[in-house]
């Protein structure tokens, strides 16, 4: 057993002892998680009949805020524990609860209207997934509900509602009941979900055309967030200094933030909770650009979605580098770049 991708990728996990607890197959964990996407990003996992705790902690690798396992066997969460320990888990950033699962589900309240999703793998000889359908079903809301997964074993299949929210997907003898929100429209039952873009880059130093196309993304999405890249070369301001210009332009803009970044763009987008990357195109060259880049991408994320915005055609010269050579020229800034970034590049020797 092992973790498939994320920060534990290829981390081994303790197996259970002797055929008293099945674990759930690889084959089946890639396919939930490429499934459930974005979702799990910042959100509570809950990991019902825990078993090993491998699919929790699959969950935490992936970039989920925080795990619950959920087990009515010591022995269970005892493993669990063990394989938590071995990928590094923070305390506080795990639960160990010890219920039997229908008696969880009962009393499960979740806090606050916090992004969750849960997934039960019980056991394939009882009836008891069928019953943790039932439960699912007749309960009239869960709000800030991402996700529902039920395994099961053909045996003991619960049937589905008439509707079209729930469906059945089979992988050799397991079969997976999926409910999933749509990540742009609505939760479970009319529970509303924002919408939520990364919009990344050096931003040495923001420009007009980057400041208009946040304020252009921040009409189409609900949440922008500006993810200030780490670059790793020297170049005209530091990391820090980036991205406080970029908080100082952005000031007064509803639903803009602005954080700094390092490692894969993909698995910022699933830590972050955002459900697509927005970039800008200024020219033919940005464009073939892009295109390999979101061609990457989607080999190792094919879940996040790319919006582009054309730059406006009285923006689309302006370009970090061209105001680096300005600059370096003694040449005037006002038309380039925003108020605060002038202010702090005046009279400055680079």
């Amino acid at each position: 057993m092992r973790v498939v991708a994320g920060r534990w990728r290829g981390r081994r996990l303790l197996p259970p002892p002797g055929d008293a607890i099945r674990p759930t197959a690889d084959r089946v964990k890639e396919a939930l998680f490429s499934i459930l996407g974005a979702r799990v990003a910042g959100a509570v996992f809950v990991d019902l009949c825990c078993g090993t705790g491998a699919l929790g902690i699959e969950a935490l690798s992936r970039g989920a805020g925080r795990a619950i396992f959920v087990d009515e066997a010591k022995t269970s969460l005892t493993l669990a524990g063990a394989n938590l320990a071995r990928c590094g888990a923070t305390e506080g950033s795990f639960a160990l609860e010890r219920c039997e699962a229908l008696a969880w589900l009962d009393r499960w309240s979740p806090a606050g209207g916090s992004p969750w999703l849960l997934v039960a793998d019980p056991p394939y000889r009882t009836p008891l997934g069928a019953h943790i359908m039932e439960r699912l079903l007749a309960r009239p809301a869960w709000p800030g509900c991402r996700a529902l997964a039920v395994e099961q074993g053909s045996e003991h299949l619960a049937p589905l509602p008439a509707d079209d929210a729930w469906e059945l997907r089979r992988y050799g003898q397991a079969t997976l009941a999926l409910w999933l929100a749509p990540e742009r429209l609505t939760g479970w039952k009319g529970v509303s979900m924002h919408r939520h873009v990364l919009y990344p880059g050096s931003f040495d130093p923001v420009t007009l055309g980057h400041l208009d196309l946040v304020e252009r993304a921040s009409r189409l999405f609900d949440r922008v967030t500006v993810v200030v890249a780490a670059t790793g070369k020297a170049g005209l301001l530091e990391l820090d200094e980036r991205v406080e210009l970029f908080r100082a332009s952005v000031a007064g803009m509803s639903g803009v933030e602005v954080e700094p970044f390092s490692g894969l763009l993909v698995d910022e987008v699933r830590r972050r909770g955002a459900s697509a990357v927005v970039r800008g195109i200024r020219t033919p060259g940005d464009y073939e650009h892009e295109w390999t880049m979101a061609g990457v991408n989607a080999l190792l994320a094919a879940d996040v979605e790319y919006v582009y915005l054309l730059a406006r055609p009285q923006l689309a010269a302006i370009s970090s580098t061209l105001v680096r050579d300005v600059l370096r020229h003694g040449g005037p800034l006002d038309r380039l770049v925003p108020e605060p970034v002038a202010r702090a590049l005046a009279g400055r020797d680079f």
